[in-house]
């Protein structure tokens, strides 16, 4: 559910929806003005939209995660953090995985 806490956080400008700021990435300009255009920041109102395609989502990965689960070929860790931070921990499985 980050994606969707993701998702819902963010801000666009109207003028411009290239234009993004996000609360854990960027700074959100606290009078929602969009520092490169000027135009108006909004926030998106879509969370149920949001959750319904994340469920979708979910719901196509299941019968795929059960099948390599089964042939015990699905491995799983921690994947918050950084980039770096994640990749680590998956070289580092697979490493002793395949000890």
């Amino acid at each position: 559910m980050r994606y969707l806490r993701h998702r819902t956080a963010l801000r666009l400008c109207a003028a411009d929806p290239t234009h993004r700021f996000h609360p854990e990435a960027d700074t959100v300009p606290d009078d929602g003005i969009c520092t490169i255009c000027g135009g108006a920041l909004y926030q998106r109102d879509d969370e149920d939209h949001v959750r319904r395609l994340v469920g979708e989502h979910e719901a196509r990965l299941e019968p795929v995660a059960q099948h390599y689960a089964q042939q015990h070929l699905l491995l799983e860790l921690d994947a918050s953090g950084t980039s770096a931070e994640v990749t680590s921990r998956a070289v580092i499985a697979l490493r002793e995985r395949s000890r």
